[in-house]
């Protein structure tokens, strides 16, 4: 029925390489285009100008930390992430982990943050407000994310990415996954292999240690962000159907 309707279709959109690539592996020889989701720059820029949150006394307070944004689920790859952090909490002792979001893998990533002795350093929030989360992003010293493939449960394409670099956030994330339309390698971010903890920790370790680097990074997710907004996305389309 999928080979049926991909067949017939006029034309074919996905909404990044990863995607893309997950189709061919079924259908080889289709003519895919790639259209990204795109972001509201401006949004998370002037809420961050404007922002007076209930969390803000708190969000001091955990200064300086990393975040990750997302459902806690197996494809989003927070084990990896947790592994990576315990690897350099010794050499940034003040350093915590924010993690957002809720599901099913909530409870098991508690443990493992127990078997590593970090339940005071990293911190799972939820019911957060989109002011509350702006203020997240903007406070944080890095993005981080490790998508993988599970059983063909996959990410289509990272939002969280773009919203990071909205906030001007250099971003560490897997390669070969949703978040390479997003974070480009050694320009606003680094991808490291998929699953590879040793990788992401030492990802983290140059991004936190050389304040040139990061800086550079930080000014190239906000030039790519801003480039990246949802206008452009809707004239893809309509150029795309105006073409039909």
């Amino acid at each position: 029925m999928i080979d049926w309707a991909y067949r017939r279709a006029d034309v074919l959109t996905a909404i990044s390489q990863n995607t893309k690539r997950e189709i061919l592996k079924i259908i080889p020889d289709l003519k895919i285009i790639v259209i990204n989701h795109g972001v509201d720059f401006y949004k998370f820029q002037e809420t961050r100008n404007n922002n007076q949150t209930n969390l803000k006394s708190e969000i001091l307070n955990l200064k300086p930390f990393i975040l990750s944004v997302g459902t806690l689920k197996k494809r989003k790859g927070y084990e990896y992430s947790i592994a990576a952090f315990a690897e350099i909490a010794g050499e940034f002792p003040e350093l915590k982990y924010v993690i957002v979001g809720r599901g099913p893998e909530r409870e098991a990533l508690k443990l493992q943050v127990t078997s590593y002795k970090l339940q005071d350093r990293v911190i799972f929030l939820d019911n957060l407000s989109e002011a509350e989360l702006i203020d997240l992003y903007h406070n944080a010293e890095l993005f981080i994310l490790l998508p993988q493939d599970i059983n063909k449960d996959m990410e289509g394409f990272g939002l969280v990415f773009l919203e990071a670099a909205a906030c001007g956030l250099a971003v560490v994330s897997a390669n070969g996954s949703s978040a390479e339309d997003a974070v480009l390698d050694g320009q606003n971010g680094i991808l490291v292999p998929p699953q590879d903890m040793a990788a992401a920790a030492a990802a983290m370790v140059r991004i936190l240690s050389d304040r040139k680097f990061k800086e550079s990074l930080a000014k190239e997710s906000l030039a790519f962000a801003q480039k990246m907004s949802w206008h452009k996305t809707a004239r893809a389309y309509i150029a795309l159907y105006w073409i039909r």
